[in-house]
């Protein structure tokens, strides 16, 4: 997915060329009567980014804050060339990372990571060789975990014989205290093996994981010689930063008024994609060198929190299609039932115990759901990961302090760039 064609989805009205704003927007627009949860996937396929460097950054600063400078050329961008096959480019790559979050406030996170090997080279047939363990590691523990909900489904079908033999000594009679022993037994019985698949999930987890990304991603292109030893990387990197308005009031670059209004703050963003063609080079066993040529591209942009959550969703649904694409696993067209009839099964009678109930108790979707498997540890908790939730437009205030930060993104992607022009001896482009 392109990540600039995904911010113009998630914010048309700033980040969308104008000839396919209103394409951009319809999709947004009714994604919340059709219930559509891949609104955003369906908008960034028609979407268009807006072009960068329009007006000069030295001109927009000369205009006043609420003539929404930034509005009018929201996105700078600058691309950098480096090819030295003296230094590595783990020290290039190592010397971004220590420049941006040498500034304060600005951190850096990896958005997305894929990379391809020539088919003759050696790292290909190391890469191969622990993938292939990673998935049979992957197979053995699910298919114990599976042969444990067999044994979960079977428990189920017994504690419902159960429930309806109680219910008809109920009306009948007296209840029978040996069928509420037994299902007393079976109850905890259920619970124990819950817990136990829940604990395979977990182990379950990392081989995925490791298999997936193992496994060759990028687009192959003419730089890619079967019997070459080559390797071709893409990385895409999110820099962000807090935009803080006191500051801004301080410095006279917005009245006072903002120091008391509540407003979503937006956050300066600076998207970096790194693409590398490399050589690598073997210097132990399983490591390897690289050496090549680096293209490093910084975009700006400026967004809210919702916006960026939104981002992040999208970027890692791609990242589980990726990883459903290689399972192909069945889905289970009445799991919710299943689910359901596990929750009120395993739940014990009400007693005088206060204490907290164990966390995840039914990790049975889990398992045929990789979204509990690959959900991020970050994730807002109770929230829908699916769900289609509108973004609210600025407010007139909002829009005032979105132009500032998208500013202040210009300046420190054009201070990034030229920063490691300097240092690195790049030619730009």
């Amino acid at each position: 997915m392109d990540i600039h064609k995904l911010i113009a989805a998630i914010n048309p009205k700033l980040y969308c060329a104008a000839r396919r704003r209103r394409e951009t927007a319809t999709h947004l627009r009714d994604a919340p009567l059709k219930r559509d949860h891949f609104a955003y996937v369906k908008a960034a396929a028609v979407a268009q980014s807006v072009e960068p460097n329009g007006v000069s950054l030295e001109r927009l600063e000369e205009i006043n804050p609420f003539r929404l400078a930034g509005f009018q050329s929201p996105v700078e961008q600058h691309t950098l060339v480096y090819e030295n096959l003296g230094d590595s480019i783990e020290a290039l790559y190592f010397s971004l990372l220590d420049e941006i979050t040498s500034h304060e406030t600005w951190q850096v996170t990896k958005l997305t990571d894929s990379f391809i090997t020539s088919p003759g080279s050696g790292m290909f047939a190391d890469l191969a060789r622990r993938q292939i363990q990673m998935q049979q590691e992957a197979m053995k523990t699910l298919s114990a975990a599976q042969q444990r909900a067999q044994h979960i489904l079977h428990l189920i079908s017994e504690l419902r014989i159960d429930r309806e033999s109680l219910q008809t000594g109920q009306g009948t009679s007296q209840p029978d205290p040996v069928l509420e022993q037994r299902k007393l037994i079976d109850r905890r019985l259920l619970r124990s093996q819950v817990d136990a698949l829940k604990l395979q999930v977990r182990w379950l987890k990392p081989y995925l994981k490791a298999a997936r990304q193992l496994g060759s991603t990028a687009k192959p292109t003419a730089a890619l010689v079967t019997v070459f030893n080559s390797a071709l990387f893409e990385l895409t990197l999110l820099a962000e930063a807090e935009y803080h308005v006191d500051e801004a009031v301080d410095r006279g670059d917005l009245p006072a008024l903002f120091k008391k209004s509540k407003l979503r703050a937006p956050r300066p963003v600076i998207v970096i994609e790194l693409s590398v063609r490399a050589v690598p080079e073997r210097i132990g066993s399983g490591s390897y060198g690289f050496r090549g040529r680096t293209h490093i591209r910084f975009t700006s942009y400026a967004l809210n929190q919702q916006e960026i959550t939104v981002l992040r969703r999208e970027l890692d649904r791609g990242e589980l299609q990726e990883t459903f694409d290689v399972l192909s696993p069945e889905p289970m067209a009445d799991l919710d039932i299943i689910v359901n009839e596990i929750e009120s099964l395993i739940e014990e009678p009400k007693t005088k115990d206060t204490s907290a109930p164990p966390d995840d108790p039914n990790p049975f979707s889990a398992l045929f759901s990789l979204h509990e498997l690959f959900a991020p540890k970050t994730a807002v908790p109770n929230s829908t990961q699916d769900e289609f939730v509108p973004i609210r437009p600025d407010s007139d205030l909002e829009e005032v302090l979105r132009s500032e930060a998208i500013l202040e993104a210009r300046r420190h992607c054009q201070k990034f760039y030229e920063t490691m022009k300097r240092r690195h001896h790049m030619a730009c482009v």
